[in-house]
């Protein structure tokens, strides 16, 4: 009796320790496919902010029309592009009229670059409630730069439930975290 009870306990051991195993690897593999898809997803934000900032000359109905032609490229993920003058004032966005003045100079996204020592880089903020769209979403900003000098940002707004909604392709299951 005490031989089976130890080969019954050595085998739920045995079984418990292949079944970790099993998760720590499903794991690890659905966080690479998370990772790699985010890393993607943000080059192409990169890419787009990076082309479509180059454009921007203050013409709102020209740059409005370069909007809707990238935007196909983005169109998975984006809600809002908008272009931000150096005083923290809304210049354009594709889901506002032009003389909306709307003012983002408090906002993180915005301070970063207009203190960012003429930087250019990428930035991606915490999740914020846009004051255009009234939405949730992460802002995916770059630096407008004139001879070198901040001029504004170029925002690129996505949704988080978007970037969310891919993991539910993961099947994470009861009680999966993303």
């Amino acid at each position: 009796l005490v031989i089976l009870w130890v080969l019954s306990a050595y085998e739920l051991h045995r079984a418990y320790q292949s079944d970790l195993r099993e998760a720590e690897l499903r794991t690890e593999g659905q966080a690479q496919v998370m990772a790699e898809y985010a890393k993607s997803t943000f080059k192409r934000f990169n890419e787009v902010a990076m082309d479509l900032r180059e454009t921007w000359d203050g013409d709102w109905q020209a740059f409005s029309q370069r909007v809707r032609r990238r935007q196909e490229i983005i169109d998975d993920l984006s809600f809002q592009i908008t272009l931000v003058d150096k005083d923290g004032i809304v210049a354009f966005s594709n889901l506002a009229k032009p003389n909306d003045r709307t003012d983002l100079n408090e906002r993180e996204h915005f301070k970063v670059h207009k203190n960012g020592n003429n930087a250019d880089r990428l930035f991606i903020s915490r999740p914020v409630r846009g004051k255009v769209s009234g939405k949730l979403s992460i802002q995916v900003t770059r630096p407008l730069l004139r001879d070198g000098k901040f001029d504004g940002i170029i925002v690129i707004s996505i949704s988080p439930q978007q970037l969310a909604s891919f993991g539910e392709k993961l099947k994470l299951g009861p009680g999966g975290v993303l």
